[in-house]
């Protein structure tokens, strides 16, 4: 058992200052998981990194910790099409992007969520808006 929210304050304190982008917490103080916190780390570190990379750099990035153990990750940027959201998890696939990477971020991600058990939906636009793109991950409480 560990609390995943200093974890995820570590990793996005870390990418603020790699990044210049702000990220912004709200909700839940605690959050007690069971689990690889190492693999956890990877990825929450991913998720993130992709919310910095491919967001608005004049908008911060939002996580929220609920009670009911989801983690929250939002971002600003144009609606993602379909075709992209489908795709996105797949190894090496890329939006169109100037941003850095070879496209395994959300592949990794989806991998260490099924290993932990955990559900890890993305929605584009962000539900009640017409922009963003949000991440829920719903960890198991046992």
């Amino acid at each position: 058992m560990f609390d995943l929210v200093p974890v995820i304050r570590f990793l996005a304190e870390e990418l603020e200052r790699e990044k210049n982008q702000t990220i912004e917490f709200s909700g839940a103080s605690h959050l007690m998981i069971r689990g690889d916190m190492d693999a956890t780390g990877i990825l929450f570190r991913n998720l993130l990194e992709n919310a910095v990379l491919h967001g608005s750099s004049v908008q911060a990035v939002s996580v929220i910790i609920t009670q009911d153990h989801k983690v929250l990750i939002c971002n600003d940027c144009e609606t993602l099409p379909s075709e992209v959201l489908r795709d996105m998890e797949k190894p090496f696939v890329r939006g169109e992007t100037d941003a850095e990477g070879s496209g395994l971020g959300m592949a990794i991600a989806r991998q260490i969520a099924q290993q932990l058990h955990a559900d890890m939906v993305v929605s584009s636009p962000i539900p009640g808006t017409d922009r963003g793109v949000l991440v829920t991950v719903r960890l198991q409480v046992s």
